[in-house]
């Protein structure tokens, strides 16, 4: 078995994942998306980076992609 494969979540661990994030993301208000950065621009509507908001700016709140993948950016600056 491949490391990347046995890291794998299942679809029902990736849902399970994203509610429990969902629901502390309300419970602490929780800032971590595009809107919220230090780098991003609205009035340009992306980041100064260069990095595409697909994960972070639109959407149900999540902290797992479908893959089950984090989704995180490791330059948020909270504004």
């Amino acid at each position: 078995m491949k490391p990347a494969q046995r890291n794998r979540l299942s679809p029902e661990q990736v849902d399970a994942e994203n509610e429990r994030f969902r629901a502390e993301q309300q419970r602490y208000d929780l800032r971590y998306r595009c809107q919220d950065c230090l780098h991003f621009s609205e009035a340009e509507d992306r980041c100064s980076l260069g990095f595409l908001k697909s994960h972070f700016g639109d959407g149900p709140h999540r902290c797992r992609t479908e893959d089950g993948a984090l989704v995180f950016c490791k330059y948020f600056e909270l504004q």
